[in-house]
């Protein structure tokens, strides 16, 4: 069953607050451009040929960037999840990237 949702209680969007510099794909940048911290990030890596694998970063702070090495990936095949909680609310965020 579909419900209507009510456009006065639904939330603003939230920007995702990470942008990813690509130019090194085995080593790819995550930049937190967001103007608040994010916490409990944590990276989690899959493809199509290696065990699936995650770092933990913690507390991320603005303009904070973490790189990733990917030397052992299938490049083609990778795809990063990102998962983090915003300051003071108890939604995970997820978001995935690939290369």
């Amino acid at each position: 069953m579909l419900t209507i949702l009510d456009g006065a209680r639904t939330p603003p969007a939230y920007r995702v607050p990470w942008h990813v510099d690509r130019s090194d794909a085995p080593h790819p940048r995550v930049s937190n451009i967001a103007s608040e911290p994010v916490d409990v990030v944590r990276a989690f890596i899959m493809d199509d040929t290696s065990p699936p694998m995650s770092e933990r970063w913690g507390l991320v702070l603005p303009g904070e960037v973490c790189e990733l090495c990917l030397c052992d990936r299938e490049l083609a095949s990778v795809i990063v999840s990102l998962a983090w909680f915003r300051p003071g609310e108890d939604a995970e965020y997820l978001w995935r990237f690939s290369l």
